[in-house]
């Protein structure tokens, strides 16, 4: 079985040798042809492109085309060791417990990689696979989500949390000024519900909240104003405007504690032990935390044993801000990715910048830096995510529109909402706060001055 906590040691480099089953790589496809009708490929497809999404498929036929695609599209990097049926099948122990019959696949490093999989399970396993390899989109930064540089939206949203009309309110059903939002593994949502001083909770195929974790309840920590969220496998963090702070508990909402800032005061330029008015958060795989310290014009990192009062580090920005490329003039929506580069969307300077790890400097890789409406700029953009492929997903909100952007490109492509309108229609949003992706690549989007968030459904799938 394929486990969210498996790891990568199978693949370690070995310079012994598998089997003697040479084969041309001129043959390598007719191989594949055959290797494929094999319903032992999910172990080897996942790991050679764990990025492709199989768990959407209806049937055995669609799952072997699909592993079909991949496997051709790899030939070339791969010879085909053997393939056999179980009779054939030789035994390898394995430090990890890999199962003991299998394909072997030989690659030109020698990395040797097992094949064992039941294709009656297969949609099981696939869906488990995705929600780890989304993990890093909205959820802990494990691994960046692929999707294609093709895929495509409805343009019609349904609205799943508030109500369609845009109508505020304060009962499980409704929202108000909703800014923050995540989506976990499993697609439940989490909405930072600014004006009711709540997170709601939201299954998937529900428009009702489940729980509401407000303020003091349920032994959670004192927050007024929640103006985002984000959740990990073990913990909700919140940013409260209000009070300054950033606060961590259990998911099941014990145990708070402040992990960044000072509670009730409000931080200045001089330290990091302190918060300015932040508007956004990130957590990555070592659960360490990044606000974007909107009014110090700076981006400051926090250790995952951080506490109340302790410093931060700042990685990008300086206190006085500007337009230059080691400024930000008041740095909003953040991500970060695999490696640690930062995406900041710098919300006056109307652009996306780029800092690499260790940089003293950012990269403008979307916006001209002058508010616009044109393909090539933006207007305060307040949120970015970006795939595996460096493509970056903005919230233009003032344009009210989302935006994709190729890595390199002088111009992004409208997505979502490209009327510009700010009705509470079902193709327009008005004044978009952030955006998340599900597990099958549908885009949601937190619609604050309407008060609800809209789903735009996915129409093809990853990776194609």
């Amino acid at each position: 079985m394929i486990s969210s906590d498996e790891d990568d040691s199978d693949f370690e480099e070995d310079n012994t040798e598998v089997n003697n089953h040479p084969t041309s790589k001129k043959d390598n496809k007719t191989t594949i042809q055959k290797l494929v009708q094999s319903t032992r490929l999910f172990r080897f497809v996942t790991r050679l492109n764990g990025r492709h999404s199989l768990s959407k498929m209806s049937n055995d036929e669609d799952i072997r085309s699909k592993l079909m695609a991949i496997l051709l599209n790899n030939a070339d990097s791969f010879d085909i060791a053997t393939i056999a049926d179980d009779s054939d099948i030789e035994t390898h122990d394995d430090d990890n417990d890999v199962e003991s019959s299998g394909l072997v696949i030989e690659s030109d490093k020698k990395q040797q990689q097992y094949v064992d999989v039941d294709l009656n399970d297969i949609r099981q396993k696939t869906l488990e696979y995705d929600r780890k390899q989304l993990k890093g989109v909205q959820f802990a930064n494990a691994a960046q989500q692929n999707l294609s540089p093709s895929t495509r939206w409805a343009q019609n949203a349904t609205t799943v949390a508030g109500l369609a009309n845009g109508t505020a309110g304060s009962s499980p059903s409704t929202l108000y000024s909703n800014n923050g939002m995540r989506i976990t593994n499993d697609n439940t949502l989490y909405i930072a519900d600014l004006s009711n001083s709540r997170i709601v909770v939201i299954e998937p195929n529900s428009t009702t909240a489940i729980a509401i974790i407000q303020n003091g309840s349920d032994s959670n920590p004192l927050f007024i104003a929640p103006n985002d969220v984000f959740v990990t496998q073990k913990y909700i963090y919140v940013l409260d405007i209000t009070n300054s702070h950033v606060i961590r508990f259990f998911k099941n909402r014990t145990n708070p504690v402040t992990i960044a800032g000072i509670t009730g005061q409000y931080g200045g330029p001089d330290n990091t032990s302190t918060i300015g008015t932040c508007y956004s958060i990130f957590v990555d795989n070592n659960e360490n935390l990044y606000v974007s310290d909107f009014s110090n014009n700076r981006v400051v990192r926090y250790s995952s044993n951080s506490s109340s009062g302790m410093p931060g580090v700042v990685i990008a920005g300086r206190a006085i801000g500007g337009s230059n490329a080691s400024q930000f003039n008041g740095p909003w929506g953040i991500f970060v990715n695999e490696v640690g580069t930062l995406y900041v969307a710098d919300l006056l300077n109307h652009r996306i910048q780029r800092w690499d790890n260790g940089a003293s400097s950012g990269v403008t890789v979307a916006g001209t830096g002058l508010g616009g409406n044109n393909l090539s700029q933006l207007s305060y953009p307040m949120a970015i995510v970006v795939d595996s492929n460096e493509y970056m997903y903005i919230v233009d909100s003032g344009n009210n529109r989302i935006l994709r952007w190729a890595p390199n490109s002088d111009t992004g492509e409208c997505i979502a909402a490209c009327t510009g309108n700010t009705e509470t229609g079902v193709e327009t949003l008005n004044w978009p706060y952030t955006l998340a992706f599900d597990s099958y690549g549908s885009l949601f989007i937190s619609d604050s001055y309407n008060n609800r968030v809209q789903k735009f459904q996915i129409l093809s799938s990853f990776g194609e």
